[in-house]
């Protein structure tokens, strides 16, 4: 299989590096509509890291956007178009000079700092979640951390549960808060603490006769991240790019429960793309 460089690919949720990199990318695809290539012919994908000297081709119909590293700067090209990223600047070979967009250099940065661990840690979890068969699966939030002070809390139980016992506590095991569930979600009735860790089980209590319980922890962001995170948080009507690259940026800080909402937004909004759907699972 023949391997163009400039490009690192996302395919069915792994990471590959595409050819040997020499050069640190300096900007990521945050917007991809239609088809788009790089020389010779590789084609680009949503989330791929452009390296220097890149040379790309929108096809006709198509529209991309790049977000630059070290400029916090968007630019978007609609086919046909044919550019060469450079380190410091976009050259148009081919149609218009592309629409550029100041960006906030901390959401970009979100962007950068997307590293494969990131992504891979994402593949990992979503094949054990899938291939362990739980009685009681809880959705979350489960190993990660949280933004809200009343984080909702979600499972999927056994069919003929009908009744759950759940049992908030502390890192150590104390117990704070339990209430009688028939359904299968759940908000604490107090605050929890900026910068805490916590535990909590969910049990079925339906059948007395079988012990059906699941586990887990989770921790709740300081309160100045937790501020800077939702001051950053986009509108709902802002640009998709944007949208992604806060996707990103709750990646980075740990928040998996609220990035899995979002992407799932984003996917259902590209239902063809492939590397969306698959973070949207």
């Amino acid at each position: 299989m023949h391997l163009s460089t400039g490009l690192i690919a996302v395919v069915a949720g792994a990471t590959f590096w595409v050819g040997i990199a020499h050069a640190a990318p300096v900007a990521m695809v945050t917007d991809l509509q239609g088809t788009s290539t790089m020389t010779p012919k590789t084609r680009l994908a949503l989330m791929a890291y452009i390296e220097p000297g890149t040379e790309i081709q929108v096809e006709a119909g198509a529209k991309l956007t790049l977000t630059y590293f070290a400029k916090a700067l968007e630019q978007t090209f609609s086919g046909p178009a044919k550019i060469v990223v450079q380190p410091d600047r976009i050259e148009v070979l081919q149609g218009g000079a592309g629409q550029a967009r100041k960006l906030d250099p901390e959401k970009v940065s979100a962007a950068k700092r997307f590293e494969p661990a990131v992504r891979d840690r994402m593949a990992v979890a979503t094949f054990v979640m899938r291939s362990a068969p739980p009685r009681i699966a809880l959705v979350g939030p489960v190993d990660t951390k949280v933004s809200a002070l009343t984080p909702e809390f979600s499972w999927a139980g056994p069919r003929d549960a009908r009744a759950y016992k759940l049992t908030l506590m502390d890192e150590n095991a104390q117990v704070l808060q339990e209430a009688s569930v028939n359904g299968t979600s759940w908000k604490p009735s107090e605050a929890l603490g900026y910068g805490r860790t916590y535990q909590w089980k969910v049990e079925d209590v339906t059948n007395t006769t079988r012990a059906v319980s699941a586990q887990a922890r989770f921790s709740v962001l300081d309160e100045k991240t937790a501020t800077r995170i939702a001051q950053q948080k986009p509108s709902a009507d802002a640009p998709f790019s944007e949208r992604l690259l806060y996707a990103a940026q709750l990646e980075n800080e740990g928040l998996k429960l609220e990035a899995a909402g979002l992407w799932r937004a984003l996917a259902a909004e590209r239902p063809q793309d492939a590397v969306l759907q698959k973070w949207a699972h």
